[in-house]
């Protein structure tokens, strides 16, 4: 195969590779100043400058530098010295492109290793031919190929073109971990002095000639339909372009608005408070009462699926006791820093630009190629930085609405949602009912245990899915490898008008703090220490390790006086993680002191990077512990903005301490495994002070500082 030609490396991660190439797809003839392209992901011109490209979009979780670390640690070049550009959104080229579930690099580590492997082979192969040598006569180290026992050493620019003519090989050996210069050392990000300055294009910093701002008054009640409005006077107002019904759906439901289109934001935003609308199709009402209601009409109904672990009927025969507790969560806004937004480019010559913080740039150029009906090929998607994400930028509805209004004036459009507009329009992380039961014998021993999740289930909101089924997301974050006896798990899905969305680890946010909290539960019962009954009931070599670590850690078998501690244990998106909360007495309430924390994602990447996603995701599960929580009033969020819909604070924030457990397993997840573990901890220490036993979100029984 010349270069010239496709090498598809099978794998998980589906990506692509086109070695030696343009990006035309033409053999590259001459370098001189510009880039030789050897790969999609790897440039390199005749000075030696090294580029590699970040196929995935950063929302603050360090992909844009871990990415190419991965490269460049089998391409043998230093980190520091290389340039990083972002990709444009192109499956052909890079495969899936998505970011979601902590899956960036767990899923693409092997893949983009063999894309460096394969740059560093072929250079060395353009050395051992220029020097007519044998390629295990050669090494490759910083940027440059040295002939072994000699002081000959060709730098990679002046190889790159001839390597770039070369046969790529079927097989690459990567490198052992022990020889790792790169990976697992702590590496200064490159984007992180862009953001600082100001430098970091996100999507609000977009601007083109002749754009039209958008202003979007939606349904207030999540899903519904516009009859009539005002149109004349508005369009009367200085200032206001346009305005037009906005039709779009969410889920196969209405979820419509008027957009009012501007050459500047604020006038737009300023006359969606004179529009008077009629709404239509506005689907039943609900608030807290009603959803939780309907979610406790289904607790004593056959679930919709179930699995079970460790069926003993000798065990059950000998249950003389038993305890339950019903937990309850509720909906939870995403909140980014950064709101919804998007700039799509509707030409007359029926091609389309756009620019926007996306999680799933591909799954905008699909839906925008829906819209306008343009072919894909046309439609180039500039990603931006992203201020934060947690999920809600995979959907691509914001997305969808520029490219709505762009499709009609065939002028730059940009959508801007206000924080409310944000807020009232979820989607929401799912609110959700657990109901548990634990058995014991007469000397307490436990002989079961169950937990029944009831809540909206993600994947049921489309039309025409098969409500009989849930998938294993839905469990996930309650831990399964307790070798607990008579385990079961049981799901019941319930069908409501509020819109639900991946919100940061999902279901295991949830899951985590119930599962975890009812653990402690029945480890009081039995009279035993927290972590001495999951270590009992762990088998996990990492997980025991774990737990025992942050025993040490946390001096959890030696706290200060006036010092309570609870724990928690989490084995979600391919990593481990557990937490030890640490409170003590203030008035009637607590004060939080520490939280100490323990994560083992296997081979680390960037440890900076992941102290610094453990200690964002403990300041997000402390918010929604004792702070968060939607509200829903009327079938309308109640809770709207910041005032009302709080965030932690620098002075709430306690003192964190993260330890990274070094190993060579393969790396698991690191942007959600974090939050899991600390409202139950918090919850758990919170018990252990005062005697309350707190089961359900957000805290608002005790007061806590």
């Amino acid at each position: 195969m010349k270069r010239r030609d496709f090498l598809q490396i099978a794998g998980v991660s589906g990506l692509g590779l086109m070695l030696g190439c343009t990006s035309s797809g033409n053999k590259v003839q001459s370098a001189n100043a510009e880039d030789v392209e050897l790969s999609h992901f790897v440039f390199i011109d005749t000075n030696g400058v090294v580029t590699i490209l970040n196929h995935k979009p950063e929302l603050g979780q360090g992909v844009y530098q871990a990415i190419p670390m991965i490269i460049a640690e089998e391409l043998e070049v230093d980190i520091h010295k290389i340039n990083i550009i972002q990709s444009l959104a192109d499956k052909e080229k890079y495969g899936n492109q998505g970011i979601g579930g902590s899956t960036s690099v767990r899923r693409g580590y092997t893949e983009l290793r063999k894309i460096g492997a394969t740059g560093r082979i072929l250079l060395i192969q353009a050395a051992a031919n220029q020097w007519q040598c044998s390629v295990s006569e050669c090494s490759a180290s910083n940027g440059s190929v040295s002939r072994n026992g000699s002081k000959v050493k060709l730098s990679y620019g002046e190889l790159v073109i001839a390597a770039s003519q070369l046969e790529v090989p079927k097989e690459v050996e990567l490198k052992k971990s022990a020889d790792f210069k790169i990976l697992g050392k702590p590496t200064l990000r490159q984007d992180i002095p862009m953001k600082v300055k100001g430098e970091a294009v996100f999507g609000l910093d977009v601007e083109l000639d002749n754009m039209l701002y958008a202003s979007v008054e939606r349904t207030p009640y999540m899903f519904g339909a516009v009859d009539s409005y005002n149109k004349e006077a508005i369009e009367a107002l200085p200032g206001i372009v346009s305005t037009s019904i906005l039709k779009t759906d969410l889920f196969g439901k209405p979820r419509q608005g008027v957009a009012i289109l501007s050459e500047d934001y604020f006038t737009a935003y300023k006359a969606r408070k004179q529009l008077k609308i009629e709404w239509t199709a506005i689907p039943e009402v609900y608030d807290d009462a009603k959803i939780f209601g309907a979610f406790h009409k289904e607790k004593s109904k056959k679930p919709t699926a179930q699995r079970n672990k460790n069926k003993d009927k000798t065990t059950l025969s000998n249950q003389v006791d038993t305890i339950s507790a019903e937990y309850e969560c509720p909906y939870e806004a995403h909140s980014p820093m950064e709101p919804m937004n998007a700039t799509v480019w509707v030409k007359k010559d029926s091609t389309v630009e756009a620019w926007l913080p996306t999680q799933n740039g591909q799954s905008a150029r699909g839906s925008i190629a829906e819209i306008t009906g343009i072919q894909k090929e046309n439609i180039t998607i500039n990603v931006t930085f992203l201020g934060g994400g947690f999920g809600r930028r995979s959907l691509q509805d914001f997305a969808i609405e520029a490219a709505h209004l762009s499709n009609e004036t065939k002028r730059p459009v940009k959508v801007v949602w206000s924080r409310e507009d944000d807020t009232n329009a979820g989607p929401f992380r799912p609110a959700t009912l657990n109901v548990f039961k634990a058995g014991f014998d007469s000397q307490k021993n436990l002989t079961s245990f169950s937990n029944h999740i009831i809540a909206q289930i993600i994947g049921h909101q489309w039309p025409g899915a098969d409500l009989t089924k849930i998938g294993g997301g839905t469990y996930e974050g309650a831990y399964w490898g307790y070798n607990f006896a008579n385990y079961t798990q049981a799901g019941t899905t319930v069908q409501l008008p509020v819109p639900i969305w991946y919100w940061r680890s999902v279901y295991s946010s949830t899951n985590c703090f119930v599962n975890e909290s009812f653990v402690d539960e029945v480890a009081n019962h039995m009279g035993m220490d927290s972590i001495d009954f999951r270590l009992k009931h762990m088998k996990d070599e990492r997980a025991t390790t774990l737990i025992n670590t942050i025993r040490k850690q946390s001096n959890w078998d030696n706290p200060a006086p006036r010092e309570f501690k609870g724990v928690a244990f989490a084995h979600v998106f391919g990593s481990y993680s557990a937490q030890v909360v640490t409170v003590e007495k203030s008035g009637a309430g607590v004060r939080i002191k520490k939280v100490d924390a323990v994560i083992d994602c296997g081979q680390t990447i960037n440890p900076d990077t992941i102290e610094a996603q453990i200690e964002g995701s403990i300041i997000m599960g402390l918010t929604a512990a004792y702070k968060g929580g939607i509200s829903i009033q009327g079938g309308k969020v109640a809770n709207s903005n910041f005032d009302k819909y709080e965030l932690l604070r620098i002075n709430e924030t306690p003192e964190i301490e993260v330890q990274i457990m070094k190993n060579d397993h393969a790396p698991g997840g690191i942007g959600e495994p974090g939050f899991p573990p600390t409202p139950p901890a918090l919850g758990n220490a919170i018990f252990k002070a005062t005697g309350l036993r707190i089961r359900k979100l957000p805290m608002t029984e005790v007061s806590i500082t």
